[in-house]
């Protein structure tokens, strides 16, 4: 990459390289949840809300934990511990909280659904689930692109 290409050529040429996690993280998210929403096409009731929060949740420290924090892990076995604290504490606090956020949000819905089984469907607020629903989605986003600044701004200073 010439060092006099456009900034935008420039982030999304750094940000999808495979040593970064800024920009790869959201498009692996989103290729995941593409991908789910393809096999659940056939399902006559679809619901996206858990897919959703699987790609876009649990995803990112599954893939960021493969990728980053086994490279820094090699790193630290040549006796560079700096390096997995730096990995750990400073890059993967806010993808361990997106993952927190999105394992609770899991089983609140999982909490919600058998409560709405023993009580019978009829006596569910279809409502207020869906408000609940599309709170916990706009939480997940704001994290995410939390998350994606973080990750840059991170990436930037190194």
């Amino acid at each position: 990459m010439p060092p006099d290409a456009p900034w935008i050529e420039r982030a999304v040429f750094h940000g999808l390289h495979l040593h970064n996690s800024w920009l790869f993280l959201p498009v692996a998210s989103l290729l995941c949840f593409l991908a789910l929403l393809l096999l659940m096409r056939d399902s006559a009731k679809a619901n996206v809300y858990r897919p959703f929060v699987l790609s876009f949740g649990i995803l990112p420290l599954l893939v960021y934990s493969a990728k980053d924090v086994s490279v820094m892990v090699a790193r630290a076995s040549q006796g560079s511990i700096n390096a997995l604290k730096y990995a750990y504490l400073v890059l993967g606090v806010p993808t361990l909280l997106l993952f927190v956020v999105a394992l609770a949000l899991l089983a609140h819905d999982r909490r919600c659904v058998l409560i709405q089984i023993a009580a019978g469907a009829a006596h569910g607020r279809p409502g207020a689930a869906a408000r609940w629903k599309m709170i916990a989605v706009a939480v997940l986003i704001v994290l995410g692109i939390f998350q994606s600044l973080w990750l840059f701004q991170a990436d930037a200073s190194l």
